[in-house]
């Protein structure tokens, strides 16, 4: 799965001079393959501060002109280095956590943002161990949907072998946010696999581990939301282990029962409605949900019982954007691409799912 996101927008002259020798004035060297970059002082060091120190007087770079680099991968390190001439960065999803590190060391400070959120929206079963590497603390985005991914997926994870590789300090993490109280002894049996893989040096985490495995067991359990396909029209599709919905028309599905929950659009979804609504038992397979507390994403505006017709925000229908629906204290508000656009509903009543429903044309989206 490949990404491809802009930094800023840049003229095609200057994209043009990234690895032009005429007019170049340093040059980067990758030490063990011997491949030089030709680069310009004007724009790496204007957008790094790694190389503005480099070429800082009295540093050896100034005199050579030239910055060795021999512990990165020369790869992911030529993608950054183009991005600060063309604004663009183009990969794969599992290149997104080394990015984001090599882009911190090398203090190109426009790019990490850009790259955690495309990261915290893309987490995937190739890239989520990936994260732990990261300072997740600095990066709440990335860390709060691999919590819900890790929690989601986490009798998966443990019954797998993918975190056998992984040093103790992403291991110890990773055990933090996978167990709960229903898979406790899958995490105990995880923490023992893990030892056994390298024992002699390993067996010293034995009782740090457990010990965090036992604090974890006194979590609850995050109870995931599901579309529900017993309250699903019939023109709309369920996928992705009822994760995921596509459909066309009028037509309604609802979620299973949670106070707060979060949608991608896939593609392009204007007449898209977001919200909460009552379950209803009669023909629950043809139903189209009539009532309920939606934001409408053309325009922005607020539709149904206690608000038709009230503009509440800007159009958010693009493909990408993230919507967090939450429903309490009697209250409705959104989260558009993290931006908290406060109360739209005030004294709802109680028994509330979600629901979306497509007001006609087509809709694509899925739960985070």
């Amino acid at each position: 799965m490949g990404f491809s996101i802009t930094v800023a927008e840049t003229h095609t002259s200057i994209s043009n001079l990234f690895n032009e020798r005429e007019y170049s004035d340093c040059q980067v060297l990758f030490k063990k393959s011997g491949s030089i970059l030709h680069l310009h002082k004007n724009i790496i060091c204007t957008q790094s501060g790694f190389f503005k120190a480099c070429f800082a007087s009295g540093m050896i770079e100034t005199v050579k002109n030239i910055v060795e680099i021999d512990d990165e991968d020369e790869r992911l390190v030529t993608i950054l280095l183009q991005s600060l001439y063309t604004s663009k960065l183009t990969g794969e999803t599992t290149d997104l956590a080394p990015l984001t590190l090599i882009a911190e060391k090398y203090l190109m400070i426009a790019s990490i943002p850009v790259l955690t959120d495309c990261l915290a929206s893309s987490i995937n079963d190739e890239n989520a161990l990936q994260c732990l590497h990261l300072d997740l603390d600095a990066h709440e985005n990335v860390k709060k949907s691999l919590e819900k991914y890790l929690q989601r997926n986490s009798s998966n994870i443990l019954e797998g072998n993918t975190y056998l590789s992984l040093e103790i300090q992403h291991f110890f993490k990773a055990i933090g946010m996978l167990v709960n109280a229903t898979n406790g002894m899958k995490g105990i049996e995880a923490v023992h696999l893990w030892i056994e893989k390298e024992e002699e040096e390993r067996a010293k985490y034995s009782l740090m581990l457990t010990r965090e495995v036992q604090k974890a067991t006194n979590r609850v359990a995050v109870q995931h939301v599901r579309f529900d396909l017993n309250h699903c029209s019939s023109s709309i599709v369920l996928s992705e282990n009822s994760m995921r919905a596509t459909g066309y028309g009028r037509s309604s599905v609802l979620g299973t029962a949670c106070s707060r929950y979060t949608i991608r659009i896939l593609d392009p979804s204007k007449h898209l409605m977001v919200g909460f609504a009552a379950s209803i038992s009669e023909n629950p397979h043809s139903f189209v949900q009539p009532t309920g507390f939606y934001m409408y994403c053309c325009d922005g505006t607020l539709c149904g019982q206690g608000g038709s017709g009230q503009y509440y925000a800007t159009r958010c229908y693009k493909r990408d954007t993230v919507i967090e629906a939450i429903y309490e204290n009697e209250t409705i508000r959104f989260v558009v691409n993290g931006n908290n656009l406060g109360v739209a509903f005030a004294r709802v009543p109680s028994k509330l799912y979600p629901a979306l429903h497509i007001a006609s044309g087509s809709a694509s989206f899925e739960l985070i």
